[in-house]
C-alpha cells in the first residue's frame, strides 16, 4: 500500500513538474513581450468588405512577393515598401465610432489573388500603437507565424474563398496589462502597421487589405479543426489540474 501511495505522489508530483515546466518556457518565450497578435483559423463571412467600405489599414500589391508599411510621424501617415494610397494608420476615434473597443478589437486580411492555385504565405507583420502627437510608438503588437500561442498556420492562405469584398482571415488582438486602456483613452490615438518580412509564395499583383474589424460584429468562424484543438486543449488541461 506505502509503494502504491508513493508511486501515485510520484505521479502528480512528474505531472505537476511538466505542466511548470510548459508555463515557465511560454513564460520565458513570450512573457517580456507586450501585446501580442494570433491567428486561429477563423473567419468572417462579411460580404461588401471592398475599398470604402471598411476600415482598412494597410493594402500591400506587388508580384511575387509584397511587403511595405504605413506609419505615423506625428503629423502625417508615413508609407514604405508596396504599401499603396488606399494605406492610413486608424485614430480611436475611428474604431470607437464604429463600436470597437479594447475587449474586441481584430485585424482582418482580404486576399485578391487569381489563378488556379492562389496561396499566400503570411510570415510576420505588427500592428504599432501610437500615444504622443510627436509620432513616438507607444507598443507593438507582433504576430509570428511560429508563436506557440497560435493553433493555425498563415502558410498557405487561400484567395478562393476570402477574397476582397467577402470574406476575410481573422487575427485576435491581446493587450497586456494597462496597454489598451490607455490607447484607447485618447481619441487621436493611432494604429500604424508594418509587413517586414515578405508576403509571398504565388503574389501575382493583387490587392492584399488588412482592415480593422470586431469580433462581436463580424460573424467569425472557427474551422473545425479549430475546435477539434480547443477541445483537446482544454481536456489536456484539466487532466493536469486533476494529475497535480
Amino acid at each position: 500500500m506505502k509503494r502504491t501511495v508513493k508511486h501515485n505522489a510520484g505521479h502528480r508530483a512528474k505531472a505537476g513538474g511538466i505542466c511548470c515546466l510548459v508555463f515557465c518556457l511560454l513564460f520565458t518565450t513570450y512573457g517580456a513581450q507586450a501585446a501580442y497578435i494570433t491567428f486561429h483559423d477563423e473567419f468572417t463571412e462579411d460580404t461588401g468588405t471592398g475599398f470604402g467600405n471598411v476600415l482598412g489599414t494597410l493594402v500591400l500589391q506587388d508580384t511575387p512577393s509584397e511587403s511595405g508599411s504605413v506609419t505615423w510621424n506625428g503629423t502625417n501617415d508615413v508609407r514604405t515598401g508596396d504599401a499603396k494610397n488606399q494605406s492610413q494608420t486608424v485614430t480611436v476615434t475611428q474604431l470607437t465610432s464604429k463600436g470597437f473597443d479594447v475587449s474586441n478589437l481584430i485585424v482582418i486580411l482580404n486576399l485578391n489573388q487569381s489563378g488556379s492555385s492562389p496561396w499566400l504565405d503570411v510570415h510576420s507583420f505588427t500592428m504599432r500603437f501610437y500615444t504622443a502627437a510627436n509620432g513616438s510608438s507607444y507598443f507593438d503588437a507582433l504576430y509570428d507565424v511560429n508563436d506557440v500561442r497560435n493553433t493555425a498556420s498563415t502558410l498557405g492562405l487561400s484567395s478562393e474563398d476570402q477574397g476582397t469584398g467577402s470574406a476575410g482571415y481573422v487575427f485576435r488582438i491581446t493587450f497586456e496589462g494597462t496597454e489598451g486602456a490607455t490607447f484607447f483613452g485618447g481619441n487621436d490615438h493611432r494604429i500604424g502597421m508594418l509587413v517586414q518580412t515578405p508576403i509571398d509564395n504565388e503574389a501575382n499583383g493583387g490587392p492584399d487589405s488588412f482592415y480593422m474589424g470586431d469580433a462581436d460584429v463580424n460573424e467569425v468562424i472557427p474551422e473545425p479543426a479549430t475546435l477539434g484543438f480547443l477541445l483537446v486543449s482544454g481536456l489536456a488541461l484539466m487532466g493536469c489540474r486533476r494529475k497535480a
